[in-house]
């Protein structure tokens, strides 16, 4: 668990790094970084969303499944927002 937390660290500085050049609601699946830095934007979409909401929970099988519906919906369409993706699925949970 601890090396788990080390690297969403390391992958944070990254995503943030990114994340300072450019608004994170607007990004589209065509424009997407590379795998690990989609998925820490990810997380951190869906960690927005819920602290906006008042949740604190986490959980392994829920981010797990954001991420693959991320895949999904950016193969079928890359105009579309990594913002748009998790807020939709976070209305179907």
């Amino acid at each position: 668990m601890r090396a788990i937390l080390i690297l969403v660290g390391l992958l944070a500085a990254t995503a943030l790094e990114a994340a300072e050049k450019q608004d994170v609601t607007k990004i589209t699946c065509g424009e997407r970084p590379s795998i690990e830095e989609t998925m820490w934007l990810v997380y951190w979409i869906d960690g927005y969303l819920s602290g906006r909401k008042g949740e604190a929970k986490y959980s392994d099988s829920w981010v797990e499944l954001v991420g693959e519906t991320v895949e999904e919906e950016c193969k079928k369409n890359p105009e579309r927002t990594l913002y748009s993706i998790v807020e939709e699925r976070r209305k179907r949970r």
